[in-house]
């Protein structure tokens, strides 16, 4: 019987990482979720649904790193893109789910049968706003818990997603109306 796998530190770094974004995830998905209901607003309940179900592909991705990362999953068969997919998959359906939802809330306010949001709901998503655009996009250093690296876009509207090409790390980030690509540094 072997013993634990010993991980690298960049794995230990990669593994830290997520787990980092994961709990952060945490906490905005509970401010939304706290202010959706308080403020009565579809529209950001649709987000928190959104973001928590990004959560939970986030914990989907950490499980498989770290079996990765242990030899567990070295035997099945996965390649490029194949893990993306089925997150694409799930994000599309949350998606759909949540503008349903916003369509539906919008046909029931337009005809009178829902009350109209709080002006503490409305004034509770614009402080949620804020947030978003004076936090926006930073980069932490795993080890150390540190910021390394920010810049301040605009309206961040999805999360972002990385990738790797020719051995470099890269992030894309969308805004409201422009799709913006970072390079992390060598």
């Amino acid at each position: 019987m072997a013993g634990p796998a010993v991980l690298t530190p960049e794995q230990r770094r990669r593994e830290q990482s997520i787990l980092l974004s994961t709990a952060l995830d945490s906490v905005m998905n509970i401010v939304l979720l706290v202010i959706g209901l308080a403020g009565g607003s579809h529209t950001i309940l649709a987000e928190s649904i959104r973001g928590t179900l990004g959560w939970l592909l986030e914990c989907f991705s950490l499980m498989v790193l770290r079996r990765i990362h242990r030899g567990v999953l070295v035997d099945m068969e996965y390649g490029s893109g194949k893990l993306e997919q089925v997150a694409s998959l799930l994000v599309g359906s949350s998606m759909l789910m949540a503008a349903t939802w916003i369509a539906v809330g919008a046909v029931e306010l337009a005809l009178g049968e829902k009350p109209t949001g709080t002006p503490l709901g409305l004034a509770a998503a614009a402080a949620a706003g804020m947030i978003n655009v004076c936090c926006n996009l930073v980069a932490w250093d795993a080890v150390t818990g540190t910021p390394v690296w920010h810049t301040h876009i605009g309206d961040v509207t999805n999360p972002p997603m990385t990738y790797m090409l020719d051995g470099r790390q890269y992030i894309l980030v969308a805004t409201t109306d422009t799709l913006y690509a970072f390079a992390l540094y060598q």
